[in-house]
């Protein structure tokens, strides 16, 4: 036995000994309640991120799977259009070729009947404008404001 002032130096069986004891007095910590939190945490904000993505991706897919359908819609009406375009240009064309002088008459001759002469009047002489001038303009203005006090009088919005 040691005196008390002296340091006792366990041998190597007893220090292994001390070790197993103090290992099994003070166990390992697990992770704490911290660390747990923040991993959890981590974790929402990566499943966040993610599914946030995901939805960004879904959305982009739609939108170019929508203008690509009304991409063909709009192509579909454009040939329509043409094709309207160039039936009525036919049409304009039937019209201005039976309303000649020359088909006139010789539709009437075959129906029997004459064709009135037209008569085209010259359109009359333009008028100049009236000049407003800022005398008549103060007048109008005047004239709104009293209309709105009117109203406003009577319980209506200005």
């Amino acid at each position: 036995m040691a005196l008390p002032n002296e340091i006792a130096v366990p041998s190597e069986p007893q220090a292994a000994l001390l070790r197993d004891v103090e290992r099994r007095l003070h166990p390992k910590t697990r992770p704490t309640e911290r660390r747990r939190a923040r991993s959890a945490r981590l974790i929402r904000k990566m499943a966040w991120t993610v599914g946030l993505l995901w939805l960004l991706g879904m959305g982009g897919a739609l939108s170019g799977s929508l203008m690509a359908s009304e991409g063909f819609k709009v192509d579909a009406l454009q040939q329509q259009l043409q094709q309207a375009t160039r039936q009525q240009q036919h049409l304009a064309g039937l019209v201005a070729s039976a309303t000649t002088p020359s088909a006139l008459a010789a539709d009437a001759t075959r129906l029997h009947t004459t064709v009135a002469p037209t008569i085209v009047r010259e359109p009359a002489a333009a008028r100049p404008a009236p000049r407003i001038t800022l005398a008549d303009r103060v007048t109008v203005a005047v004239a709104g404001l009293w209309k709105a006090l009117k109203r406003f009088e009577a319980g209506g919005r200005p």
